[in-house]
């Protein structure tokens, strides 16, 4: 299936990303910088860059897609952790 990643090089994705390609997977995978593309490349997936809270970036990378996997997860900073516990 062809597949668009979103939140591929965080926490989740970078865990996703092996085990689909090996379940036979055409994926590709949003990346923000250039350097995250690279770590998208080395996981064997395509990357497209962009901010995948950019509808415009969204729908360039979802061309031809069969599925898209969203796995962006907000963290709040450390700071707003310690403000959370209050």
């Amino acid at each position: 299936m062809k597949l668009l990643v979103l939140g591929a090089t965080g926490v989740a994705g970078s865990s996703a990303l092996p085990r689909l390609v090996a379940d036979g997977h055409d994926v590709t995978a949003h990346a923000r910088t250039a350097e995250k593309a690279g770590a998208v490349r080395a996981a064997d997936c395509r990357p497209v860059l962009g901010d995948a809270d950019d509808p415009s970036s969204l729908r360039t990378g979802s061309t031809g897609m069969e599925a898209l996997v969203d796995l962006r997860v907000r963290m709040p900073t450390p700071g707003r952790f310690t403000e959370l516990g209050r």
